[in-house]
């Protein structure tokens, strides 16, 4: 009888494939709760699945927490293991800018309260006093972010229960109104970047060409590019979906030119270790700061190449597989008309106003001698 009442605490769940990836998800306080298995194939969701309801299992028959110990873990404490774990593992830009954020943020929200104490409505509060300093809504929703992906790893490492994840929505942020690349900008940047250092250079202009993201232009390995059948395979991207770029012909001189050194796995490698390049966006920043460009980043000749291809007449559609998006509707972000084109739009008008205006008064008086 004990153990059927215990069984029956063990949540309803199953596997659910998303985005190639098995989740094992399950209901938890009316809620329905998702944790990745990290497989692609279902012998090993379910070994993983199996594995995850016996822990359940054993910690309600024990009547303990899933973390298997009495004493919940505490937010310090938490930041202490994800900070030894986790940041090693990031850009070491982001390291130095999390290990500086998150002493305020222990200091704000309380670093000896319990995981589970951190409720929505604490975060809320921390939120409205960030605001209340003057702190800009991009930077309170990047600590929040912080914090809850601190939280979703407490998840995963089994020390909170998903159904106590507070759920808050981002702040709505100022749109960066940054002036758009011209052409001529992007080969004065290449030109500049080229001076800098070699690998910069190829890199700006091989995001100009193809409207790759920063992790997708220096994740690129030698394995992907095919020279002679002229393809270039983007692996593991944003959306999970891999794409093929078929190369035009500067494209091929590019990495043809590039490629001298096949030894490296990465096509554009680092030039300190040789291995992938961990930060560019600085070297890439002063050089558009010496040209008068500011502020800027590679996502910009992302929005250059999208605004480029669109101006072209290509079909939205056709563009949206060159960016490698999975809606329409986030293609059309990118797609803002060069002021040029405004102004041709503008004349055309003006040009049709004119020749109505020349024609509506003979076919006026074609009307009134037929009446008459």
């Amino acid at each position: 009888m004990v153990l059927i009442e215990v069984v029956e605490r063990i949540p309803r769940n199953g596997l659910l494939r998303r985005r190639g990836i098995y989740h094992l998800y399950w209901w938890e306080r009316g809620r329905r709760c998702w944790l990745s298995t990290g497989t692609r194939e279902k012998r090993l969701a379910e070994l993983w699945q199996r594995s995850w309801l016996e822990e359940r299992l054993i910690a309600s028959i024990r009547g303990r927490e899933i973390s298997g110990s009495g004493k919940p873990i505490s937010l310090g404490e938490m930041y202490q293991r994800y900070a030894e774990v986790c940041l090693p593992q990031k850009a070491a830009t982001t390291q130095v800018d999390e290990r500086g954020r998150w002493p305020r943020i222990l200091k704000r929200i309380g670093a000896a309260l319990p995981l589970t104490g951190v409720t929505r409505a604490v975060l809320e509060r921390y939120r409205a006093e960030r605001l209340r300093e003057g702190v800009g809504p991009r930077t309170v929703n990047l600590e929040i972010g912080m914090v809850l992906t601190l939280l979703r790893r407490a998840v995963e490492w089994g020390e909170m229960a998903a159904g106590d994840l507070p759920v808050l929505r981002k702040l709505r942020e100022k749109r960066r109104d940054r002036p758009p690349l011209a052409p001529a900008d992007v080969v004065r940047l290449v030109e500049a970047a080229g001076e800098h250092h070699p690998t910069l250079g190829a890199a700006v202009e091989f995001a100009a060409l193809t409207g790759c993201r920063r992790s997708e232009v220096f994740n690129l390995c030698w394995r992907d590019v095919d020279l002679t059948a002229g393809r270039v395979v983007i692996r593991n991207p944003k959306n999970k979906r891999d794409r093929a770029l078929a190369m035009s012909g500067r494209l091929r001189d590019l990495l043809m030119q590039v490629g001298t050194d096949r030894s490296l796995e990465f096509v554009f490698p680092s030039p300190r270790t040789g291995g992938r390049v961990v930060n560019f966006d600085r070297a890439l920043r002063e050089t558009g700061n010496g040209l008068g460009i500011r502020p800027l980043g590679w996502h910009d000749l992302r929005r250059f190449f999208a605004r480029t291809v669109a101006s072209m007449g290509t079909s939205p559609f056709a563009l949206k597989a060159l960016m490698g998006h999975r809606e329409i509707s986030t293609t059309e972000r990118y797609v803002e008309p060069y002021e040029t084109e405004k102004v041709s739009a503008l004349e055309k008008v003006v040009q049709v106003i004119r020749e109505n205006v020349l024609i509506w008064p003979g076919r006026r008086a074609q009307s009134g001698a037929k009446r008459k």
